[in-house]
């Protein structure tokens, strides 16, 4: 199990080194700064694999279709795996990277 366990997080890595690789595909990236209790949509639409990085305070990330909630502090990443609308609440005052890709095929 333990193997299984570090295969699933060197894949994550993996991929999340694709993402924010410049030349990986086509993206979008920004930056947010969120005061506490602030909220922020995305509408991926039909894209998958955008990714939210929470690089200060605590974020509460929900996605439309995703029945779980994921809550993220500084320096964790939530990867988007479905198409569809992405809510970002910020916990406390927070700074938030999102990469978007731009007619990903997923």
């Amino acid at each position: 199990m333990h193997t299984d366990t570090h295969l699933a997080h060197a894949s994550i890595a993996q991929t999340m080194n694709r993402v924010f690789h410049p030349n990986a595909y086509p993206q979008e990236t920004r930056d947010l700064k969120m005061a506490a209790h602030e909220m922020h949509v995305i509408d991926a639409g039909r894209r998958r694999r955008d990714v939210i990085r929470c690089l200060q305070g605590r974020l509460w990330v929900t996605q439309e279709g995703d029945w779980r909630d994921h809550l993220l502090r500084a320096g964790e990443v939530f990867l988007a795996a479905k198409a569809g609308r992405i809510l970002i609440s910020a916990l406390d005052d927070a700074r938030v990277q999102v990469a978007s890709t731009r007619n990903a095929r997923c």
